[in-house]
Order: C-alpha cells, then sequence, then structure tokens
C-alpha cells in the first residue's frame, strides 16, 4: 500500500489478492478524493473472463468506503446515501428512493465505524434501509457525486462536509470500445435502411413485423371482413392493432364479431369479472354470491353463496380474492369454497396481485390495505386520497384511483412516489404496458398517465367511462349510460369500434382471445 498526504488531500491506492481465485486473477481498485475534513473512496472491482463466456448480469450492489471528519465518534452510527449530480441539485438514486433534488433520503442504514471509517454495500436491499437496488441509470453522465448523511447516539442527521466526485476504474474505460471501434462508431437502437440496403432474396415470415400480413394470413382476411376499411382504419397495413401480447395465438381484431350474452341465472347485480386462466368468475353484489362461467362454449356454470356485497376481484394464480363491500373484508377462495377471511378497512371496492401481497382499495377509509398472498397477513395498510376504487399494477408500482387523481404506491414498502390529477369521479383503471388509463365517469373521458413519470400523455373522450381492460394493442372501456363499450386502440387513442352489450355494463376482464363484460343492469355478461 503507498499513500501521499498532504493538508488538503488524500489519495489511497489497494491492491489485494485472493489465493483462493488465483486462476480468475481479480483485481480492485480503490479511488477517491477528498477536501480538508472527510474522505470517501469508492471501490469497484473486475474479472477475468474465458473465452467461453456465460452472459453475466452485473450485481446491484457497489463496495463504498468512507471516512468522518475528525471528532465524530467511533462505534455505532446512522448513515444515509444519495448520488446526485455536481450542482448537488437533483438526485439519481437514494438508499431508499425518496431524495428528491438532492433532499435527505427518510430510511437510514447502521453501521459500524472504526477509526473513523465506515464500510457499506450500496444497493444491497438486505440492509436495513436499503431499500433500492442500484442500477446503471444512475451513471448516465459523468457528474456524478456521492452525497452522506452521518448521525450519532441520537444527534440530528447531518451531511459530510462535501460531496465526493464518483470516478470510474481504469477497465471500465474499455466499455466505450468494442473490437478497436469507439461508441460513436456503435449503431443506434433504432435505425433505419435505405432501399440500396436491401439486396434480393427471401425474408422468413418470422423477420416481417407484426404489422404486416403475411402470405400465410392472406386468406384469413376474408374473415374480417369491413375491418380494413372501417374509419381511422390505416392504409398502409393490411390489419392494424395487432396483438403480439394475447396468450398463445395469431389474430387480429375486431374479435367482437363472436357475439355472446350468458344469462347469469338467478344472481343479481353483476359488477366485476375476472379470469383464472380456465374460467369466468363473477361478482354479483345485490345476490351475495359469486358465479363462474365456462369460456367455450359459453355458458352459466355455477354460485357460491356467503359472501356479503362482493364487489372486486383478482386471482393469484391458485386463489380468487373477494372483496366484500358491506364485511369490510376479503375473502380467499379456492375452486368457489371460502377458505379465509380478511379484515380490512370499510368498503373494500376493487382488487389487484402484484406477484406476492394482494391490494385492496379500502372507500370507506381511504386506504390501501396490503396482504401476503400466501397466508393472509396484514403487510402494511397506506393512507391515500378520500374514496379509493380502481388499483392496477404497473410491475414496480401500483397504481390506485382516489379523489380526483390517481397515485403510484412503490409495491415493495409502500412509499407514494407520485400522484397525478385525472378528471371527475375516476374509477377504472388499466396498464397498457407503458402508460395507465384511467376512466373519468363524469368527465366523459379518460385519462392516459405514463407511468414512468406521471406526465399526462391524451385524453381521449369516451361516453360515461367506468371498467377498462387491455388486449395487448387496445383498450375497452365500459360505457355505464350508453350500454357499449368503446374499443381505443392504446397507442394514439383513437377510438376503433363502440360495441353494444348489456345496460350499465360495469367490469371487465382479458382472457386471451375475448373480452368478457358484466352488465350490471340486465344481470348478464357479454363475450366479445
Amino acid at each position: 500500500m503507498s499513500k501521499t498526504d498532504t493538508s488538503t488531500n488524500r489519495i489511497i491506492i489497494e491492491l489485494r489478492w485472493n489465493k483462493r481465485v488465483a486462476r480468475w486473477i481479480a483485481a480492485a481498485c480503490l479511488l477517491a478524493v477528498a477536501a480538508l475534513s472527510a474522505t470517501v473512496v469508492l471501490a469497484l472491482g473486475g474479472a477475468h473472463i474465458p473465452a467461453t463466456a456465460e452472459l453475466i448480469t452485473a450485481p446491484t450492489i457497489v463496495a463504498f468506503q468512507g471516512q468522518l471528519p475528525s471528532g465524530m465518534p467511533n462505534g455505532a452510527g446512522l448513515f444515509k446515501f444519495a448520488i446526485v449530480n455536481a450542482a448537488g441539485n437533483t438526485s439519481y438514486w437514494s438508499n431508499d428512493g425518496t431524495s428528491v433534488g438532492g433532499s435527505e433520503p427518510a430510511a437510514s442504514v447502521s453501521l459500524t465505524v472504526t477509526n473513523g471509517m465506515f464500510n457499506v454495500l450500496l444497493g444491497d436491499t438486505t440492509l436495513s434501509g436499503m431499500t433500492l437496488p442500484l442500477s446503471a441509470s444512475a451513471f448516465t453522465a459523468a457528474d456524478r457525486n456521492m452525497r452522506v448523511w452521518a448521525s450519532f447516539n441520537g444527534s440530528a442527521f447531518k451531511p459530510l462536509p462535501r460531496d465526493q466526485r464518483i470516478a470510474s476504474v481504469p477497465f471500465a474505460l474499455n466499455a466505450e470500445t468494442l473490437d478497436g471501434m469507439d461508441s460513436t462508431s456503435f449503431a443506434p437502437a433504432v435505425h433505419t435502411h435505405s432501399g440500396v440496403d436491401i439486396i434480393s432474396g427471401t425474408v422468413a415470415e418470422a423477420r416481417i413485423d407484426l404489422l404486416i400480413a403475411r402470405d400465410s394470413e392472406i386468406p384469413l382476411l376474408a374473415g374480417a371482413a369491413g375491418f380494413i376499411t372501417q374509419t381511422l382504419a390505416d392504409a398502409r397495413y393490411a390489419r392494424i392493432s395487432p396483438n403480439p401480447q394475447q396468450i398463445a395465438i395469431l389474430k387480429w381484431y375486431p374479435a367482437y364479431a363472436n357475439l355472446s350474452n350468458i344469462a347469469i341465472t338467478d344472481q343479481l347485480t353483476p359488477v366485476a369479472v375476472a379470469f383464472d386462466g380456465r374460467l369466468i368468475w363473477t361478482a354479483n353484489f345485490n345476490s351475495n354470491s359469486i358465479s363462474i362461467l365456462q369460456l367455450n362454449p359459453p355458458a352459466f356454470a355455477g354460485t357460491w353463496l356467503g359472501f356479503a356485497n362482493p364487489h372486486g376481484l383478482a386471482y393469484d394464480g391458485r386463489y380468487l380474492w373477494v372483496a366484500n363491500w358491506t364485511g369490510n373484508n376479503v375473502m380467499r377462495v379456492d375452486s368457489g369454497y371460502i377458505v379465509q377471511t380478511v379484515t380490512v378497512g370499510t368498503n373494500p371496492h376493487s382488487v389487484a396481485f402484484d406477484g406476492t401481497n394482494i391490494w385492496v382499495t379500502n372507500y370507506g377509509s381511504s386506504s390501501v390495505s396490503v396482504i401476503k398472498a400466501d397466508d393472509g397477513s396484514i403487510v402494511r395498510t397506506v393512507s391515500v386520497a378520500a374514496l379509493p376504487q380502481g388499483i392496477a399494477f404497473d410491475g414496480t408500482n401500483m397504481w390506485v384511483v382516489s379523489g380526483d387523481s390517481v397515485s403510484a404506491i412503490r409495491a415493495s414498502d409502500g412509499v407514494v412516489v407520485m400522484t397525478s390529477s385525472v378528471g371527475t369521479s375516476p374509477n377504472g383503471i388499466a396498464f397498457d404496458g407503458t402508460n395507465m388509463w384511467v376512466t373519468n365517469l363524469n368527465s366523459n373521458n379518460v385519462s392516459v398517465i405514463r407511468a414512468s413519470d406521471g406526465y399526462k400523455v391524451m385524453t381521449p373522450t369516451i361516453d360515461s367511462p367506468s371498467g377498462i381492460a387491455f388486449d395487448g394493442a387496445n383498450m375497452w372501456v365500459s360505457n355505464m349510460s350508453s350500454g357499449t363499450v368503446t374499443v381505443v386502440r392504446a397507442s394514439d387513442g383513437a377510438i376503433i369500434k363502440v360495441v353494444p352489450v348489456g345496460l350499465s355494463p360495469r367490469g371487465i376482464a382479458f382472457d386471451g382471445v375475448n373480452m368478457w363484460i358484466v352488465n350490471q343492469d340486465s344481470n348478464t355478461v357479454s363475450k366479445r
């Protein structure tokens, strides 16, 4: 180890050899820049990759070492971390994801200080208070600095005297080159080719854009008579709104060419519908029951009683979860039979699943209950704006419609990360892979909110919208007042078709081929 000290800075260079992995040759480089009373060191490591390399995923943690100013005690301390820009007014990462504009994070990480030095693995979510992994998105520019706050013996958190610039390790500079070429020579992710670049030959159908009809599909176009020439159809393509996300099918719409209405025998006011991969389930509010329908041929198959004005449904891959409006609970159901009852807030409205937990909006208590799906225990209760209704998951955040807004709640810890205003009396919500679609019943429109930042993308006008579902290409919106469903192209909000259903359509669900809509005043389910 070599050291150089002056009155104003310290440079530390450290090389360690691990005998157990000698044949792999590992090296780590520690760089630090300090000012007057504080030194912070960022450590990164690299390893030799053999000629027959496998795909390697970089860990989302980075070793970090810092030194406290003189006068701060040794022992246990609490620390907070944020990556900011050079000006210190923009946050790119923090230990709990709450830092904004360079502000102090909410949560802290407990560390041990020895001789003024502390060590931590940034992004290690096994540490208490370190809830956000570290990713490459925090380093999209060179002006990145580490900001650290510290607290001892219950004292207030104080930032270290100076943000420390984060530098690269030597071998990381090679990421800018490929076979001797600089990164400026690489083709961009999105690029075009002129006609002179295309030579003669046969292109396999699998490589043809999904928007273009292939030879094997041309004979099937007769089955979509009137679709290609309908209003708003794009004349450049043989078909519009292909649906690459549908389950094991290749088809185009209108799927509503196959119309059917199924009566729910002796059951009143169906308000919600869900698909479990095999059967369709409905919640019948005034009959205190749930019903099942088979898909092919579509038919009523049975009813289970014992519920208390069921209002919301969701399937977690094994169980159906039913929210009971007057029961103030949610029931876990297996093949129609109640296996567990979990008490939640007042008037539970809608249910959604995030892959681990069940989320229930409590209309009467302005809250959301988060329930562990495998045992029914309450994970947390999150307060939201008044009268929460619809709820949907985007893969990271759970979005809740309440008041005249929609809020994104981080699923990992229940923190509200953003709130966007929408229209009047919002109720339904669905995710299209990029945007959240919120139906505004009394505004007669739908607010399309970009999930990444809450920006309002567009507001299509739709009559009395209530329930909403995505088919992989189009949004289907139930229209309460007109007894119809509006099919909206997700890419630009264009109205593709208005389809008749029953009276007062509410909930809507997709089975991978068709949409199922419950009509509360007709006591029927429409398959489209």
